[in-house]
C-alpha cells in the first residue's frame, strides 16, 4: 500500500536518497529540511500524511519534539525517527519507532509496511 510521508532530514543528500528509495517503493514523499518547514506544511493540513520520517537531530527542533507536536494534531500519525547515534532508551508511544543510521533501503521498506 502507498504511503503519504513526512520526511524530515537536514542533510541534503540523505533526504534526496531517502526520497528515492521511497518513491520508487510508490510512496508519496513530501520531504523537509527544517522542523520548521514541516510544522508550517502540518499546520495547513495536519492528516495530510500517514507516516512521518523525521531526523532525531534537526538544527531548529529536536526530532522527538517535532514529531510530538505532529502527533498533538494528527495522533494516528505513524513516525520512524531515524538517527546516527544510538536510541536512548525511553518511552514512546506505540506509533513511534527508531531506525538507527546507516540502514539498508529493504530495513527501512520492511519498518514502513509494518504499521503501529
Amino acid at each position: 500500500m502507498a504511503l503519504r510521508i513526512l520526511l524530515v532530514e537536514d542533510q541534503p543528500a540523505v533526504g534526496q536518497l531517502l526520497e528515492r528509495i521511497l518513491v520508487r517503493d510508490h510512496h508519496h514523499v513530501d520531504r523537509f529540511v527544517s522542523a520548521a518547514d514541516a510544522l508550517a506544511a502540518a499546520a495547513l493540513a495536519p492528516h495530510s500524511w500517514d507516516t512521518a520520517i523525521i531526523d532525531l537531530t534537526l538544527p531548529d527542533l529536536a526530532g522527538d519534539q517535532l514529531a510530538g507536536r505532529l502527533l498533538s494534531a494528527n495522533p494516528a500519525l505513524q513516525v520512524l525517527l531515524i538517527s546516527g547515534f544510538p536510541e536512548e532508551a525511553s518511552s514512546r508511544p506505540p506509533n513511534v519507532r527508531f531506525l538507527q543510521k546507516p540502514f539498508s533501503p529493504s530495513r527501512l521498506l520492511e519498518l514502513l509496511a509494518v504499521r503501529g
